[in-house]
């Protein structure tokens, strides 16, 4: 399993249009085939921060994700939007399991 995991920084006064753009991603990558789990969440200490996570079933499924049309407009629309430069990381997951609470 890949896992990929990042925080985006907006701009206060785009945050609005980011939640809108990572919307619409979110909505067409959990179409995609390979993936597991794609999913924004909101810092708790800076709402204007943003964290990505990411589950695919391979390095093949998340390069064909890297060619749509949805990750295309994000590329042109991010850029707009951000404060800082995103900082994304790429797991390459060989196990995994549930913690006991």
């Amino acid at each position: 399993m890949i896992v990929v995991s990042g925080t985006a920084e907006v701009q206060p006064s785009k945050r609005q249009q980011a939640i809108e753009l990572f919307k619409r991603l979110m909505s067409e990558t959990t179409k995609e085939d390979g993936n597991i789990s794609y999913r924004f969440y909101i810092d708790i200490e800076n709402e204007n921060v943003f964290r990505v996570f990411e589950q695919w079933q391979s390095q093949a499924a998340l390069e064909a994700h890297f060619a749509t049309d949805h990750m295309a407009e994000l590329n042109r629309e991010l850029p707009k939007l951000i404060a800082a430069p995103p900082e994304l990381t790429r797991y390459d997951i060989a196990d995994s399991a549930p913690l006991p609470l």
